[in-house]
């Protein structure tokens, strides 16, 4: 573990580490400890009204980077539900979206119906199986009107008409048990052609819902944890294009796109670096009980292969370059992998998946010898790939009675965004129009 050189001067990572443990000696509730991770927030520097990367600003195109579903007993003796909202903030007008979620699901190589983990595909795959990770968008278009708010759990999928008649295809998850993200797009009007739209009109919330298992001997409990949607706003005055090699590009078209690619809209670029206010794992913090935490990651870049919901989803491995912070200001640094999706415990992401590890980890409150700290997170830039390295992800807090035991609370936030934007631009193709680079 090695320090790195991209930070901020030391008088600045000073004061910023003193405000986190003064939030940290306020903390009287579980429920505040997710809080002070705030909302992301990134603004082009400089260039009043520009378009903004936001979780608390309306959006032309907006991701929800954590969605989860499992049945009951799968996950800590919790049945698991997303909760999906959608508004159409328009108080004039009606708009179309387009939406598709990404199943990051891993599969066994040798029984592909079965759902597996690096964790636990051993004993869920029969023998001599590997857990290999696989990519499937699934699509579907919803019309909003005018002030309109949608909510849907993803394990049943949006109704058509109220009382809940018909479901709109593929507005639900496509298995269960599942993990991955929903992204949704503004578009001109109805159809698969439709171009999209330069208007900011939309604003997401996702709440994963844990309910225990009510044959369980304790009474049945239940949590909520909800973060909101990450928006990219269009850049308004453009024209959007309905080609089918057309993408969407946040904060332009990347290097090494194929000849002639135009964007179909222009949106506000991703984050440089994005922040994550955390406890250590394990730690023990002043309202008692032990605390873990879970990182998703998500590229900005994507790649959607041919063949609609058979299709499968392609985009660069990003290394995602982590400097992590104690309390005691010292610094240290990790990375890890991100193709497509990666959602992960703390602890797993420098060690072996599992607990049986968790002690050796960088994030680790043992090792770290501090409750609290903060780790910086950057997709390190590789060679022009007409796609992009930039990243976006939320966090959700785990809480439990002692190391051992289940948890029985849980927390979500958005991470942070730094100031800057990335100059490389991202890109997110509805279909396969090149090779993308092997990993």
């Amino acid at each position: 573990m090695y320090e790195d050189n991209f930070e901020r001067p030391g008088v600045e990572r000073s004061r910023e580490m003193r405000t986190l443990k003064a939030k940290m000696r306020g903390v009287v509730l579980p429920v505040v400890a997710g809080a002070f991770a705030g909302f992301a927030s990134l603004a082009l520097a400089g260039q009043a009204g520009a378009q903004v990367m936001a979780s608390d600003e309306t959006a032309g195109y907006v991701v929800f980077p954590k969605i989860v579903v499992a049945d009951s007993g799968a996950v800590g003796g919790f049945a698991i539900d997303t909760l999906i909202q959608l508004t159409n903030t328009n108080d004039a007008d009606d708009t179309t979206v387009h939406c598709w979620y990404v199943n990051a699901n891993g599969h066994c190589s040798n029984d592909p119906e079965t759902v597996c983990t690096p964790e636990n595909f051993r004993t869920v795959c029969p023998p001599g199986g590997l857990c290999l990770q696989g990519w499937s968008p699934a699509n579907f278009e919803i019309t909003l009107t005018r002030e309109q708010p949608a909510a849907w759990s993803a394990r049943n999928g949006l109704s058509v008409d109220f009382p809940p008649g018909g479901v709109i295809p593929n507005s639900a998850v496509n298995e269960v048990p599942f993990i991955g993200e929903l992204k949704c797009v503004q578009v001109e009007g109805p159809g698969a052609d439709s171009p999209p739209d330069d208007r900011n009109d939309l604003k997401g919330e996702a709440t994963i819902i844990r309910v225990q298992d009510p044959t369980a001997p304790l009474p049945p409990r239940m949590d909520a944890a909800a973060y909101n949607a990450v928006g990219f706003q269009a850049v308004e005055g453009t024209s959007g294009s309905s080609d089918d090699g057309a993408p969407l590009c946040l904060g332009g078209l990347p290097d090494g796109a194929p000849a002639g690619t135009e964007c179909a809209m222009e949106y506000a670029p991703c984050p440089n670096v994005l922040i994550l206010d955390h406890f250590f794992d394990g730690a023990e913090p002043p309202f008692g009980g032990v605390v873990r935490t879970e990182l998703t990651l998500v590229p900005c870049s994507e790649v959607l292969a041919e063949g609609g919901t058979n299709g499968v989803v392609r985009g660069p491995v990003v290394t995602a370059q982590m400097l992590v912070y104690n309390e005691f200001e010292q610094r240290f640094s990790t990375s890890t992998r991100v193709e497509c999706y990666r959602n992960s415990r703390l602890a797993d992401i420098d060690t072996a998946p599992g607990p049986s590890d968790d002690a050796y980890s960088l994030f680790a409150a043992g090792v770290q010898g501090t409750v609290t700290g903060q780790t910086r997170i950057r997709g390190v830039v590789g060679p022009a790939n007409g796609v992009g390295y930039g990243l976006i992800g939320v966090a959700q807090e785990f809480y439990s009675e002692s190391v051992r035991a289940p948890a029985d609370a849980a927390a979500a936030f958005n991470l942070h965004a730094d100031i800057g934007f990335r100059s490389e631009g991202d890109a997110v193709y509805e279909v396969n129009t090149f090779e993308t680079p092997s990993p």
